[in-house]
C-alpha cells in the first residue's frame, strides 16, 4: 500500500492568511489488507490525435473538445442533451465549468462527445473494481418534494461491441437539495474486460435524469471519472488551516480568510478553542469558490466553554459532515468571553478527505483539532475512528485525514536566546542558547547550551569559575528523553594574595557525561592533568507503550552520544575545546490485535544529528603593583551549532470491516522535514580589562633605601660642603600572568621623593634637602661631634623606606680637598667604557682653604703585579687658594678598577689628601 505525499497546504496567521508551499517529505505507510493495483489506460493508437488528451469530433460541427473537457464538463459542446435550456456555470466541483440544464422535461438524456482510449480519466475504467463516478446537484425548487427522480448512466464503445450498456441508477429522493453530490456507478465485468489494454477512440456515455414532471429549477453535472481501488490514495492527507483571533482590549477581530486549489472541504462539527473562553458567543464558518461564500455556518459556545459546536447553516440544508466543493474559506469569531483578553481558534478543515468525492453522510465529521498530549490525541483519535465503525459506509472508502498539528514538524532547531533580556553585567556573561525543532509536538528534538563565566572578588582573594551544560534532548509520545547531557565546572583560585606571593592558589575541573540518564563519565583535572577525555556511548531507550486510535505503539529511540574535550588548566585560568555530539532516531513500532481491522506500523526517522563544539577560556592577571594593584580578567567563549536532520512520515494505516464495505482509514503521526546538515555561529563572548582592585594594604611594600655617600663614620668638616649620594627602588612583589605565579620587576623610585634630614639642627642642603645627591654642610657648632645624617623615601603610592648614616663632622683647618666626582662609595662608581680599553673621565674636586698659592696634585695608586704598593702622577699644577677652588683633570683610564688621590700643599707646608675609588666596565 502506498503512502502519500502532499504536494502542499495552506496554513493561516494572523494576522492575514497566506498559502504555504511544503516540500514533499519521505512518506512512509503500512500495509492493509486490501491491496489494488493502480494501471493506466490502453496504448494509444498509432492514428490517435498527439495532444496530451484525445480529442473526440463533433457530429455537425467544426468545434473540437479534449477528453478533459468532455468528462470535466467545461465545454457545451461536449455534451448533447436532449431538453432544457443548457448553459455553462462555475458552480463546479472541479475546473472552471460545469454543465447546468435548466427545465428539463421528464427523462433527459446528456450524451458525450466520443472519447478515445488513453484519456487520463478513463484510465482505471478496466482496473479489478472500477466505478464511474459523477458529482450531480439538483435543485431546491421541486414540483414534487416527495419524488425528486432518478440518474442512470449508460456506456458505449461500437469498435468494441458495446452498445448502450446499463451501469445502473441513483436514485435522487432523500438526498439534499443545492449541493453536490457524489453519484457512483459499477463497471460490469464484461466492459472491464472489452475494453482491456483495447484501442479504441467512440466511447461514449449517457446519463439520463429523469425529473419530476413540471421542474423548472437548474440541475448541474460536472466531473465524470472513472475509478477504482488501486487509483485510491491511502495516507495522510492535507488540511485547509485557519487561525482566528479576537481580542478584548483593544478590541480587534482578525478572521482567517483561506483561498486554495479547488478541492473538496468537510463541514466540521466543532472548533477547539485553543487559547481564550468561547462563553457564551458564537463563531461562523464561511466556505464557497472563487472569494465569495457560498455557504455560511453558525457555531455556539459548548457548556464547558472550551469549543463552538455547530448550530446550523444558511444558503442551503448543509449539515456537519457534509463534504462541499470549495476554494475559500473564512472563520470569524463573532464573540467570545468578554473576561478573556484573547480568544483564539487553530483548526483544519478537512481537505479532499475522501478525494474527489461530494456530498453528505458519506463520513462522520473530522475532527479539526486532534489534541496536544498523548492521551488528547488518543482520545480524539479514538472517537472519531469509533464513530467511523458504528456507521460503516455503504461501498468502499478511502479516507485522507488531515496531517494533525501535532504531527507535523514546525521548527528547524535554529538557536534561541533563553535570557530575557540578556544579562547586562558584563562581569557575568551568562548565556542560554536552544533550538527545538517541533517544541510542543508529539514528537520533537532539541538542543540546549547554557552556563557561565565568572570572574569574582572575595577580599584580595580572585576567583574565576566556569560552567556549561550542553544536552540534546527527544521528545517521543510525549516523553521527554535526555540523550545526552555534558556538564562541565571549571574553577581557578589564586588564594589569598598578597606583596610577598599567594597562598594555596589552585585550579580544578569537572566532566560529567550522561547518555538517556545514566552517567558514562565522571572526569577530574586540575593544573597538572588537564582534561583529555573522549568518551561515546550507542544506546537504545525503549519508552512505554502509548496507545494512538486503535494501534499500540511501542516508542524508543536508538542515539549515539559523546564528547570530545581537551584542555589546559593553571593556577590563573584554563583554555578547553570540547565538542558533544549527539544523532538519534525515533523508532515506532507496533500493530492492533482488532478482529476487523488490520494494520501496523514500523518507522524510524533521525530527529536530530547535533554538535556544539566550544572553545572556552579565561585568564587572571594579578599585580600587586601599586599603579596596578588588582586583577585583570579575560575571558573568551565561542561556540558553533551544526545541526542536521532526515525527514520521514509515519501513517498510521488501518482498514475497518469487509471490503467492499470497508473503510481504509489514515492517520499521520508525525511528518518530518529533512534538514541539511549545515553549521552557524552561537556564541562570542568575550571580555578584558575588567579591572577588580586589591585591598590598598596587600600591594604595598617597603621601600629599599641605599645611602651611598658619605659612608658611615666617614669625617667631613664643619662648614665645607660635603657630596651625598643615595638611591631607592620599590622590592620586586607577587604577580599571576599567564605564565602562572611570579613577581613584579624591581621599581627604581624617582630623585624627586627622596628627603634629607640631619640631626645637626644647623646643616644645610643645596640646591635643596630634595634629591638623590644633595651636598651637605654642617654648623661650626657640630664641630668636634658624631652626626647623623638620614634620607628617607616616600613614592606617589605612599610606599615609605629611609637610610642612615653617622659621620664624624671636624673643624676647618688647613687646606681642604673635596672630590665631587667620580664619589668614593661602596660599591664603587661604575663609569661605562668604550669597549676597546677605556674612556676619558674628568676628574672633578674643590679645594677649600689654605694659605698662599696652593700645589696640587692628581696620581693614582694601587698595587703592582708583586702585590706592591706604586703611585703615578697624573698632574701637577698650582692654583691660588680661597673660599672653594676647582680643581679638575680629564684623563684616560683602562677597563677595571682605579684609586684615584687629591693632594694639596699650600704654602706653609699644610698637607692634606683625599682619595676615591670606581670602576671603568666595558660596553660590548
Amino acid at each position: 500500500m502506498k503512502g502519500r505525499i502532499v504536494d502542499s497546504s495552506w496554513r493561516c496567521f494572523s494576522p492575514r492568511c497566506a498559502r504555504r508551499a511544503c516540500s514533499a517529505p519521505l512518506a512512509v505507510a503500512f500495509p492493509a489488507l486490501i491491496l489494488a493495483a493502480c494501471s493506466g489506460g490502453a496504448p494509444a493508437s498509432e492514428n490517435q490525435p498527439e495532444s496530451r488528451y484525445p480529442v473526440a469530433e463533433l457530429k455537425g460541427s467544426t468545434t473540437t473538445v479534449t477528453g478533459a473537457d468532455v468528462l470535466g464538463f467545461e465545454a457545451k459542446a461536449g455534451w448533447t442533451v436532449s431538453s432544457g435550456s443548457v448553459a455553462s456555470t462555475s458552480n463546479r466541483t472541479q475546473g472552471a465549468a460545469a454543465l447546468a440544464i435548466t427545465a428539463p422535461q421528464n427523462y433527459t438524456t446528456l450524451v458525450s462527445a466520443k472519447l478515445a482510449s488513453g484519456t487520463a480519466g478513463l484510465a482505471a475504467i478496466s482496473d479489478t473494481g472500477a466505478t464511474v463516478a459523477l458529482d450531480f446537484e439538483q435543485p431546491t425548487l421541486q414540483p414534487n418534494p416527495s419524488y425528486l427522480g432518478a440518474v442512470q448512466l449508460y456506456l458505449s464503445c461500437p469498435s468494441k461491441s458495446i452498445y448502450n450498456q446499463y451501469l445502473g441508477q441513483v436514485e435522487l429522493t432523500g438526498k439534499p437539495l443545492g449541493v453536490f453530490q457524489t453519484l457512483a456507478f459499477t463497471v460490469p465485468d464484461s466492459v472491464r474486460r472489452s475494453l482491456a489494454n483495447a484501442t479504441y477512440s467512440d466511447l461514449t456515455f449517457t446519463i439520463a435524469v429523469n425529473v419530476p414532471s413540471g421542474a423548472k429549477g437548474t440541475y448541474t453535472v460536472d466531473n465524470l471519472r472513472c475509478k477504482s481501488p488501486g487509483t485510491e490514495s491511502i495516507g495522510a492527507g492535507s488540511s485547509v488551516d485557519l487561525v482566528a483571533l479576537l481580542q478584548q482590549s483593544p478590541a480587534q477581530n482578525v478572521p482567517c480568510t483561506a483561498t486554495f486549489a479547488l478541492g473538496t472541504v468537510q463541514i466540521p462539527a466543532s472548533f477547539h478553542v485553543k487559547t481564550g473562553n468561547a462563553g457564551t458567543g458564537t463563531t461562523r464558518l464561511e466556505v464557497g469558490l472563487g472569494a465569495s461564500s457560498a455557504i455560511a455556518c453558525t457555531y455556539k459556545a459548548s457548556a464547558d466553554k472550551t469549543a463552538y459546536l455547530f448550530d446550523s447553516c444558511t444558503g442551503v440544508a448543509t449539515t456537519a459532515g457534509d463534504i462541499i466543493p470549495a476554494s475559500y474559506a473564512k472563520l470569524t469569531i463573532v464573540s467570545a468571553d468578554p473576561s478573556a483578553a484573547l480568544t483564539k481558534i487553530k483548526a483544519q478543515l478537512a481537505y479532499n478527505p475522501l478525494g474527489d468525492r461530494v456530498g453528505n453522510k458519506l463520513l462522520p465529521a473530522i475532527p479539526t483539532f486532534w489534541g496536544e498530549t498523548t492521551n488528547e490525541i488518543n482520545a480524539i483519535a479514538s472517537a472519531f475512528f469509533q464513530s467511523e465503525v458504528d456507521h460503516p459506509p455503504t461501498q468502499e472508502t478511502y479516507v485522507s485525514l488531515p496531517i494533525p498539528d501535532f504531527a507535523l514538524r514546525h521548527g528547524d532547531g535554529s538557536p534561541v536566546d533563553g535570557n530575557t533580556p540578556p544579562p547586562a553585567d558584563p562581569n557575568d556573561p551568562v548565556f542560554n542558547k536552544s533550538g527545538h525543532m517541533n517544541q510542543g509536538g508529539w514528537v520533537d528534538a532539541y538542543w540546549q547550551l547554557q552556563g557561565s563565566i565568572s570572574p569574582a572578588q572575595q577580599g584580595n582573594n580572585f576567583k574565576s569559575h566556569f560552567d556549561a551544560t550542553a544536552s540534546a534532548h527527544a521528545v517521543v509520545a510525549g516523553d521527554d528523553i535526555s540523550v545526552l547531557s555534558v556538564s562541565t565546572t571549571i574553577d581557578t583560585d589564586s588564594g589569598q594574595t598578597s606583596t610577598s606571593g599567594f597562598t594555596n592558589p589552585s585550579s580544578h575541573g569537572t566532566l560529567g557525561v550522561f547518555v538517556f540518564g545514566s552517567q558514562v563519565a565522571n572526569e577530574q583535572a586540575d593544573e597538572t592533568t588537564g582534561f583529555n577525555f573522549h568518551p561515546s556511548v550507542t544506546q537504545t531507550y525503549d519508552a512505554p507503550p502509548v496507545q494512538i486510535w486503535i494501534f499500540s505503539i511501542t516508542a524508543g529511540l536508538s542515539a549515539t552520544a559523546g564528547i570530545d574535550t581537551t584542555g589546559a588548566l593553571a593556577l590563573n585560568g584554563f583554555q578547553i575545546t570540547a565538542t558533544p555530539s549527539a544523532s538519534f532516531s525515533a523508532h515506532l513500532e507496533g500493530g492492533i490485535d482488532v478482529v476487523v481491522a488490520a494494520g501496523g506500523v514500523d518507522v524510524s526517522v533521525q530527529l536530530l544529528d547535533v554538535q556544539i563544539p566550544m572553545i572556552v577560556s579565561t585568564t587572571l592577571d594579578i599585580s600587586t603593583a601599586p599603579a596596578v594593584c588588582g586583577a585583570t580578567v579575560s575571558y573568551n567563549a565561542k561556540a558553533q551549532l551544526t545541526l542536521a536532520s532526515g525527514g520521514g512520515s509515519v501513517d498510521l494505516v488501518a482498514r475497518f470491516g469487509v471490503c467492499p464495505l470497508c473503510d481504509h482509514e489514515s492517520m499521520n503521526l508525525f511528518r518530518w522535514k529533512s534538514l541539511v546538515k549545515s553549521t552557524s555561529d552561537l556564541l562570542d563572548l568575550s571580555g578584558s580589562n575588567l579591572l577588580f582592585s586589591l585591598p590598598a594594604g596587600s600591594c604595598k611594600a617597603p621601600l629599599d633605601v641605599t645611602l651611598s655617600v658619605p659612608q658611615s663614620n666617614a669625617a667631613v668638616y664643619a662648614g665645607i660642603p660635603a657630596p651625598t649620594l643615595a638611591s631607592a627602588q620599590r622590592p620586586p612583589t607577587a604577580s599571576m600572568s599567564g605564565s602562572g605565579a611570579g613577581f613584579e620587576p624591581t621599581m627604581p623610585v624617582d630623585c624627586q621623593y627622596l628627603t634629607w634630614t640631619s640631626s645637626d639642627p644647623g646643616a644645610t642642603f643645596s640646591p635643596s634637602a630634595t634629591g638623590c645627591s644633595p651636598s651637605v654642610t654642617f654648623s661650626d657648632a657640630a664641630a668636634g661631634t658624631q652626626q647623623t645624617l638620614t634620607v628617607t623615601a616616600l613614592d606617589a603610592f605612599g610606599e615609605t623606606g629611609a637610610a642612615s648614616v653617622s659621620v664624624s663632622v671636624a673643624a676647618a683647618s688647613g687646606p681642604i680637598p673635596v672630590i665631587t666626582f667620580p664619589l668614593d662609595q661602596i660599591p664603587p662608581t661604575v663609569i661605562a667604557g668604550n669597549g676597546t680599553g677605556g674612556l676619558p673621565v674628568t676628574l672633578q674636586g674643590i679645594i677649600y682653604g689654605g694659605v698662599g698659592d696652593l700645589f696640587v696634585q692628581w696620581s693614582e695608586t694601587g698595587k703592582d703585579a708583586n702585590g706592591n704598593w706604586t703611585s703615578t702622577t697624573l698632574s701637577e699644577s698650582t692654583v691660588p687658594s680661597g673660599s672653594a677652588v676647582p680643581v679638575s683633570l680629564s684623563w684616560f683610564f683602562s677597563n677595571g678598577p682605579h684609586t684615584v688621590v687629591l693632594l694639596v700643599n699650600d704654602s706653609i707646608d699644610q698637607i692634606a689628601a683625599v682619595s676615591t675609588t670606581f670602576g671603568i666596565a666595558a660596553v660590548q
